[in-house]
């Protein structure tokens, strides 16, 4: 398996989103997934504070398709993927609302 450790990190809307700070800091060596560890976001993209409960829920989407919405207390996924080149990117919902899409994050799973 080769996996590529990026930075995920979403790109604001509007002052009223929320900036989605997701980094993988480790890749599962098992060969059927990746493990994503993130980091939560701390403040709205205008530079207010989000309060530590505000996030409800991440969502990981592989290929642009959404696959699994995250419990908001979780900072780490592991992710299944069959063989085959996959592009997975994370957001973060508040209020109801969600961020853009994270960088994506380029896998390979032989």
């Amino acid at each position: 398996m080769r996996l590529r450790l990026i930075e995920l990190a979403a790109k604001p809307l509007t002052r009223l989103l929320l900036i989605a700070s997701v980094l993988v800091i480790s890749a599962c060596s098992d060969p059927s997934g990746v493990t994503l560890r993130w980091t939560p976001p701390s403040q709205f993209d205008d530079g207010g504070a989000l309060p530590d409960d505000a996030v409800t829920e991440y969502r990981v989407y592989v290929n642009q398709e959404m696959v699994q919405q995250i419990e908001p207390h979780l900072t780490e996924y592991f992710l299944e993927l069959p063989s085959g080149e996959w592009q997975v990117t994370v957001s973060a919902v508040v209020g109801g609302i969600e961020s853009r899409l994270s960088d994506p994050l380029d896998v390979v799973i032989d």
